[in-house]
């Protein structure tokens, strides 16, 4: 199916189906019903996949919001409505966070012209550096908060390579 033939279904024009599908833009519940009712399908089966992903952890999360990365490649197999995952472990509690915890998000490329309100995401450096913050992304630019930790600095984000939105947490019992 091209593009054109989806915003025709859809009632959108191509340029915001080739947004939405790239992830430069979110994709609602109003969305996903409208795209869904064009492939003759429901909301939920677009989200849901019975594949299991290998989920590379890139990392311990430590108390400070940074996160350390692993000296070993590990990974976490899972199904994940995520194109592509990615994943760090818990070491010191973080804001709602315990100790041993897994957080999974979607890494996407960074762009400004992202549009959402604090979100928990990892957030990737062209340096490497890899962090945990509250994220938000509008009109007026991007803020990287903290939680309120000893030495924190705000970080450039002319120097955002990436963000992974939290998707879920998975917690060990």
């Amino acid at each position: 199916m091209t593009l054109n033939y989806l915003a025709q279904l859809v009632g959108t024009t191509p340029q915001t189906i080739q947004r939405l599908e790239t992830g430069n833009m979110t994709v609602s519940l109003d969305w996903l019903t409208k795209i869904a009712s064009a492939f003759g399908t429901s909301a939920a089966a677009l989200l849901v996949t019975d594949a299991t992903a290998s989920v590379p952890v890139i990392g311990e999360l430590m108390g400070n919001g940074n996160v350390s990365p692993l000296s070993d490649t590990q990974t976490l197999s899972m199904v994940v409505a995520a194109p592509n995952p990615v994943a760090v472990r818990v070491t010191e509690p973080i804001s709602n966070f315990d100790v041993d915890t897994m957080l999974l998000g979607n890494r996407i490329e960074f762009d400004p012209d992202l549009l959402f309100d604090e979100r928990n995401c990892l957030v990737g450096f062209r340096s490497g550096r890899v962090v945990f913050r509250r994220v938000t992304i509008n009109t007026d630019g991007v803020v990287l908060g903290s939680f309120a930790v000893r030495g924190f600095s705000e970080d450039a984000v002319d120097e955002i390579e990436w963000v992974a939105p939290v998707l879920m947490a998975v917690v060990y019992f």
